[in-house]
């Protein structure tokens, strides 16, 4: 489950620990939203860090993620839309480390933002400027797979009991 993702796969050509970093953010949606939170800020920062090295910007340890966005802008690789949603991201993500912030209804926006900058970062570094991702696919709430398991679970009991029945 955390090698593969529905909506972040297309990253897999820039490095797994990018689809990596997705596919947990996907994973702690619904179970621990602030770790999403944290996951989805890290693979933002991490995005924009890639872009500015791959151009030049300087981005050393001590390069706040707010500078790489600054010089990002600057340089003209990120709109006003597509600063104000890696703002919105940093700022979030920041908010979870700081104040253990975060619930699902946030994490699940945030996930469609952070996917937004990995769009944004493919079609920057790849020869495909015209990539065509398809749409945002909501992960799975686990708890509707604890149903469907325990439904499964039911169904082959009540199937056990059938046929012990039949051969008693």
């Amino acid at each position: 489950m955390t090698n593969s993702s529905v909506n972040f796969g297309f990253l897999a050509k820039h490095g797994d620990i990018l689809v990596r970093h997705g596919a947990l953010a996907e994973r702690y949606v619904f179970d621990d939203p602030n770790a999403a939170l944290v996951k989805i800020r890290q693979l933002a920062e991490t995005l924009a860090r890639q872009v500015a090295a791959r151009i030049g910007l300087a981005c050393g340890a001590d390069t706040t993620f707010r500078d790489v966005e600054r010089s990002l802008k600057d340089a003209g690789l990120l709109d006003q839309s597509l600063a104000e949603v890696m703002r919105t991201l940093r700022m979030a993500g920041n908010n979870a480390v700081h104040s253990l912030a975060g619930e699902q209804r946030e994490a699940l926006y945030q996930l469609k933002l952070l996917r937004q900058i990995a769009i944004w970062f493919h079609r920057t570094i790849s020869p495909n400027k015209n990539f065509k991702p398809g749409p945002f696919v909501p992960p799975p709430d686990p708890t509707n797979a604890d149903a469907a398991v325990k439904d499964e679970l039911q169904a082959m009991r009540e199937a056990l009991a059938s046929k012990e029945a039949e051969l008693a």
